[in-house]
């Protein structure tokens, strides 16, 4: 299958619409904010408590893939997720609080998304940020629905209840682009006939961009659609289905990114959260 791919000026909510149906895999939105609002910001990224670090990086606050099975306490993982949230506002200063808050305004008035409430009406996370650090390997080729099966089991049915999770997109903005590399890598191996379990792939398999993972189990080598990572610049794409990942990235400067999901509830609206 080919990929198929738009160039836009602005998000919108016809936009989403194309995702959800699969009459377009990617969209690529120039310039989604300004350049001089993100040149200011970076000093706040001192502040930020590091509430998920990984071995390539770290997620500010928790996401929502934190509130798994292997947690224990359902509650206090929950809790720990939205207290990072509410701590947002006071460790980072005015620049990164007005990105923050001029990207949920796009995701609600353009895209015309409500946030997702769950259990008694408690709204998930709006959006989070995404730290990659400089000469470390990017992020695993994956998809979200690979994952599923990790969240808390109730947690998961409310999710399943409320949205149509399996088809969930993502939308992400480069808020600062490294040197070389981070770049977005999607193959056109989708999660409904490429179901790859996570635990039985080799790390070398899941940062090599030409495939190995799929081409290793006996799965045709797979078409890619790469794209540069370039600061201010937004990509929406079917994240939830189609098997992605962040290159290896290599100068002095890390790879932030601020992003959420989107997804169709079972009432026709659309709905965000990270």
């Amino acid at each position: 299958m080919d990929i198929k791919v738009s160039h836009e000026t602005f998000f919108r909510k016809q936009l989403l619409r194309k995702l959800m149906d699969k009459t377009l895999d990617v969209a690529v939105i120039n310039n989604l904010f300004d350049l001089n609002v993100l040149n200011d910001f970076e000093k706040d990224l001192q502040d930020f408590p590091k509430d998920l670090n990984l071995e390539d990086g770290y997620f500010f606050p928790l996401p929502y893939s934190s509130i798994r099975m292997d947690h224990g306490n359902k509650q206090y993982a929950f809790q720990a997720y939205k207290d990072s949230y509410m701590n947002l506002s006071q460790v980072v200063s005015t620049p990164l609080n007005q990105i923050s808050k001029r990207f949920i305004e796009i995701i609600e008035r353009e895209g015309g998304c409500k946030p997702l409430l769950v259990f008694d009406n408690i709204k998930l996370n709006p959006m989070g940020f995404r730290v990659l650090f400089s000469n470390k390997q990017g992020i695993d080729i994956h998809c979200e629905n690979a994952f599923l099966n990790q969240l808390e089991r109730k947690f998961k049915e409310q999710l399943f209840e409320k949205v149509d999770l399996e088809n969930a997109i993502s939308i992400f903005v480069t808020i600062s682009a490294p040197d070389i590399g981070g770049g977005l890598t999607i193959f056109d191996k989708e999660w409904e006939s490429v179901k790859i379990n996570m635990n039985e792939t080799s790390y070398e398999e899941r940062h090599d961009s030409e495939g190995a993972m799929f081409v290793n189990r006996q799965l045709s080598k797979p078409k890619r659609y790469k794209h540069p990572c370039k600061t201010g610049e937004a990509i929406v794409f079917r994240a939830a289905q189609m098997w992605h990942g962040i290159e290896k990235i290599e100068g002095s400067k890390e790879r932030i990114s601020m992003g959420c999901f989107i997804a169709k509830g079972k009432d026709g609206a659309y709905y965000y959260w990270a």
